[in-house]
This record gives C-alpha cells, sequence and structure tokens, in this order.
C-alpha cells in the first residue's frame, strides 16, 4: 500500500515510524557505548581481588605480579600443586605479606574440622593447613596486552561513526 504524505493520516504514520526508527537507533547507540565502557573497564580491571595487606616479595602471590601473570577463581578439584586463593581475608596469626595465593603441597583429611583440606605453601618459607571450604582453586593467566585496548577503542569509535552516518543517511532521505 502506497502511502501519500498530503494526507494527515497517512504522514502521521510516516513521521510515528521516523520516531520509531530513530528512537531504536539512539537506544542501539546508548546501549552500544555502555558495552563500549563495559569491555574497556574489564579489560582495565584485574581479575586479581584487592588484597588488605599486599603480598611482598618472595610470596607466591607477589611473583605472580612481577610475572605478568593474574588470576581468576576457578571451579577445578584442588590437588597437589594446584594455586588456590584463601578465602578467609582476616585469619589470625598469618605473616606479613605472605599473599592470598599459594601453591597446595599436599591434601589429606581433617579429623578436627571433619573435612578435606590441604597444606598450602605461600612462599616466603610459610605454608599453612587450611579447610578445602576457605580455599578457592585458581586459575593462573597471562594480564592482557596494552594494546588489547588499543584495538577495541578504534573499533567502538569506527562502529559509532558508521551508526552516527546510517542515522543521519535516513534522516536526510
Amino acid at each position: 500500500m502506497h502511502c501519500d504524505p498530503k494526507n494527515e493520516f497517512c504522514a502521521a504514520l510516516i513521521t510515528h515510524g521516523a520516531r520509531r526508527d530513530n528512537s531504536l537507533s539512539v537506544q542501539f547507540l546508548r546501549v552500544t557505548s555502555m558495552l563500549c565502557v563495559l569491555i574497556g573497564l574489564l579489560a582495565l580491571s584485574s581479575t586479581a581481588l584487592a588484597q588488605v595487606e599486599p603480598a611482598l616479595p618472595g610470596s607466591i602471590e607477589y611473583s605472580l605480579g612481577t610475572n605478568n601473570e593474574t588470576w581468576a577463581l576457578s571451579s577445578a578439584p584442588i590437588t597437589i600443586g594446584t594455586y588456590v586463593e584463601d578465602l578467609l581475608t582476616d585469619r589470625l596469626g598469618q605473616p606479613v605479606g605472605r599473599g592470598s595465593i599459594g601453591i597446595v603441597t599436599d591434601t589429606g583429611f581433617d579429623a578436627d574440622y571433619n573435612e578435606m583440606a590441604a597444606m598450602v605453601d605461600f612462599g616466603r618459607d610459610y605454608s599453612a593447613g587450611i579447610v578445602f571450604s576457605e580455599l578457592s582453586a585458581v586459575e593462573i593467566t597471562p594480564v592482557p596486552e596494552p594494546s588489547t585496548l588499543l584495538v577495541l577503542l578504534p573499533v567502538a569509535l569506527l562502529l559509532r561513526s558508521a551508526l552516527s552516518r546510517r542515522r543521519h543517511a535516513k534522516a536526510t532521505s
């Protein structure tokens, strides 16, 4: 059906459709912009949680940082050789600079707590026995290179300008 723009009803329909199309592209731009910001923040942030007390040289956690590595919680089973994070942040009697990341050196059943436990080496000549419920396996990954962010920024800008040109072309036609 062809609509004559001189007809008031048809003109209203055309205007409503243009507004709706413009509204959708504005919403799309907002969502795209928000996603770009979120991706940028995610890329900038480290998956490693900030520690109340920083890890000192010689600790496993400090070594990871100096090797440009970070960690993310994992659902992997806790076994000998697994990197783990101590989930209890205010554990009493810990040496200064121990850090929260360690390597499991032994596992076994702890009868006092009635659950499995691990001997965790935190570096700096310090190991501690910790029950599994207070540990989480972690996956060690390299820290993303800053060049990744440099690639994301132009892509986001190109996408935004392409959408802006498209919206302008629709408005003028």
